[in-house]
């Protein structure tokens, strides 16, 4: 059986200290934009994020302008930024990363994509309370209050003494709007 210092010897006689220095030295140069790549499209995020907590229009805007200022009109990180407004219902921001990502050569196919998911989807038609219910309980979780909302409301019309939808009523009436 071979033991951990057979293994380092091993490894010392392959790969002498000089050798395993320039190695390394060359992936961390080869790996360094990719990290750096992950790490602009994290503060997108973070910042489109921080975008849809803020507490006053004023702060939400400088949010929106420190993410745009961190995609620095990068395809991936414009995808990205239109990505989260959409999810966090930022309209003028998806709007904003979508016109300037119709200005770089090559991502109509992006925009296309991108522009898929504002297209609007059929609400369903619920055959029974207990669907409605959970697909809105799905819908709150998501942060998609206002949604919710508009679900419950015709949900209620259909199912106007159900107990659970009453009961959802509440709690959903009483989340903050995103």
């Amino acid at each position: 059986m071979v033991g951990l210092p057979q293994v380092a010897q091993l490894l010392k006689a392959l790969f002498p200290p000089q050798v395993a220095a320039v190695v390394i030295a060359v992936l961390i140069v080869l790996m360094a934009p990719l990290w750096l790549k992950q790490v602009r499209v994290r503060q997108v995020r973070g910042a489109m994020r921080t975008a849809a907590r803020a507490p006053s229009k004023q702060e939400r805007a400088a949010a929106i302008e420190a993410a745009f200022e961190r995609a620095q009109r990068a395809p991936e990180r414009l995808s990205t930024l239109a990505e989260e407004a959409h999810k966090l219902e930022l309209v003028h921001a998806w709007d904003r990363a979508i016109g300037l990502l119709e200005q770089v050569p090559g991502q109509a196919a992006e925009v296309r994509r991108l522009r898929g998911l504002r297209a609007p989807t059929p609400r369903p038609t619920y055959t029974h309370p207990l669907a409605a219910a959970s697909a809105i309980r799905e819908l709150v979780e998501a942060g998609m209050v206002e949604e919710a909302r508009l679900r419950l409301a015709e949900a209620r019309a259909k199912f106007p003494t159900d107990p659970d939808l009453a009961e959802l009523a509440a709690r959903v009436h009483g989340a903050p709007a995103a």
